[in-house]
């Protein structure tokens, strides 16, 4: 059976929020739930052990004025993530931020990839500058490929391009480069 829904307070709150008249389900697995209460318990045991370092104990569960001052200054991040989240790029607090994010590339791939379409290009219906565009995209791939430090996000440009070219090209031969080309991008 489907779980009741919530209170028509929390929904009309809900649906205010969201600026849209809908009926509000809340529908979360157990795991969810657990993972919830370990994360609130981490973040206030981290908190509490950051006011115990700057000697803010709140003796008896009451706090003096200094205390209460001192916690105020004490920083309080919240960052809420909304649907699926892939290699996000997050700092705070960073004077000169680095952020790197590479994914690694099959280059055994690349290169049967490459040897089929270097096999097809003749095939592919292809203009002038297309056909100049499909040549360089694969040596850049090839050059890639032999590197001692291949770029992805070199590799992951050049195959989106291929893909374009020979989606433009179309016929037989490029519906076979197209699934092979598929096979690397996903």
């Amino acid at each position: 059976p489907p779980p009741p829904p919530p209170p028509p307070e929390q929904a009309a709150i809900l649906s205010k929020a969201i600026d849209f008249q809908t009926q509000v389900t809340l529908i979360l697995p157990v795991t969810t739930l657990t993972q919830i209460l370990e994360s609130v318990r981490t973040i206030i045991l981290n908190w509490t052990l950051t006011l115990e370092e700057k000697g803010i104990f709140g003796e008896g569960l009451l706090f003096s004025n200094q205390e209460k001052l001192s916690a105020t200054e004490t920083p309080q991040n919240v960052t809420n993530f909304f649907g699926t989240v892939i290699n996000p790029q997050v700092q705070q607090g960073s004077q000169n931020p680095i952020q790197i994010n590479e994914q690694s590339v099959d280059l055994q791939g690349i290169e049967a990839l490459l040897k089929f379409v270097r096999a097809k290009e003749n095939e592919l219906p292809l203009n002038d500058e297309d056909r100049k565009e499909l040549n360089a995209e694969l040596s850049t791939l090839e050059a890639q490929v032999i590197s001692p430090k291949p770029k992805s996000s070199i590799i992951r440009e050049c195959l989106y391009s291929l893909r374009k070219i020979v989606e433009s090209a179309g016929g037989a031969a490029a519906g076979h480069v197209l699934v092979e080309l598929a096979k690397q991008l996903l």
